[in-house]
């Protein structure tokens, strides 16, 4: 399409805008100077439309505008049918993602319950000679987990703060629903 505009713009003057194409009635993008004064009329399909003309020229222009509208109702069609797909894959990405975290975060309670089992059988009785399991203290279980502890320390989550994302409100959390 022909630049109206001359040739002297630079790249950061020139934008996207857009017009009602007075032939077709359909809008249509041209670029053109951030403050554009001056507007094409028509859009680059209709450049060569004479509805002023014969009957025909009138006729062949009309067809032209019914099999662009056409062409631009199917392409929608096509957009809206990809983007149930894709919304559809997305929803279904979240549930797994929210199953996969619900069952990290039950497999860290069941293991820490574990935990909780072996350390109350585990722990230094009133002597401190003996373990609780009845086995002279500090008893390969307890060593085992001073051992872990040295190894791999407790992280440090405090400085996690959980932000929802922008402009969506939390949907109120109900236990037993994933």
């Amino acid at each position: 399409m022909n630049n109206p505009f001359g040739v002297g713009m630079s790249g950061k003057d020139v934008v996207d805008l857009s017009a009602t194409c007075t032939c077709c009635r359909m809008e249509f993008a041209f670029k053109g100077p951030r403050t554009a004064y001056v507007v094409p009329k028509r859009c680059q399909p209709c450049e060569g439309h004479k509805l002023d003309g014969s009957a025909a020229e009138r006729i062949a222009a009309l067809e032209g505008h019914a099999a662009r509208a056409l062409a631009l109702a199917r392409s929608a069609m096509d957009k809206a049918r990809q983007f149930a797909k894709d919304k559809e894959t997305a929803l279904e990405d979240h549930k797994m993602s929210q199953r996969a975290s619900y069952r990290s975060h039950k497999r860290r309670e069941w293991v820490e319950r574990r935990m909780i089992a072996v350390l109350d059988v585990h722990t230094d009785s009133e002597t401190d000679s003996m373990c609780g399991c009845g086995l002279p203290a500090p008893c390969p279980t307890t060593r085992a987990l001073e051992e872990f502890d040295r190894e791999h320390p407790d992280p440090d989550y405090t400085g996690f703060i959980y932000q929802p994302p922008r402009g969506r409100p939390r949907p109120p959390h109900r236990p037993g629903q994933i």
